[in-house]
């Protein structure tokens, strides 16, 4: 059974390990950002990394603005995808949300990643809106 662990990105080292998931998977496999999109997007934002036996498996970046926990992208290596693990990050994303009185969790999500945070209790709030040639949609999550 492999072990996880996740960490909040604050070292070079870690910071590095996450832009290198992030270009892999958002880059290299979905073409949907540029070379320069981790730095922008994590930009005055939380990382959280996932970890097997310090290789990265898993990040997601998040920020709290206007009220809001904004998710700005989740990524998990095609080889550790359907293990939970994208969900395991929504859920530190909700404990930091709930600990900052954040009550709704948003994410200009890709349209067809629709159907993993539906399972994770995200709603439509709009219409898809196309970005090049990707159609992206906000979610929003309520918390209680």
């Amino acid at each position: 059974m492999e072990r996880y662990e996740i960490r909040k990105v604050e070292t070079p080292q870690e910071r590095l390990a996450a832009e290198e998931l992030f270009r892999k998977v958002f880059i290299m496999e979905k073409s949907l950002f540029s070379e320069t999109s981790f730095q922008e997007i994590s930009q005055n934002s939380d990382c959280l990394v996932i970890f097997s036996e310090e290789r990265p498996v898993a990040i997601s970046c998040f920020s709290f603005e206007n009220g809001y926990a904004n998710i700005k992208f989740i990524a998990v290596a095609a080889e550790f995808r359907r293990q939970g693990l994208g969900k395991k990050l929504i859920s530190e994303i909700q404990k930091a949300a709930n600990e900052a009185s954040i009550k709704t969790i948003r994410i200009n999500s890709s349209v067809g990643a629709r159907t993993f945070f539906f399972s994770n209790g995200f709603k439509e709030n709009g219409k898809p809106t196309i970005s090049g040639n990707n159609a992206f949609i906000l979610l929003c999550k309520e918390l209680a």
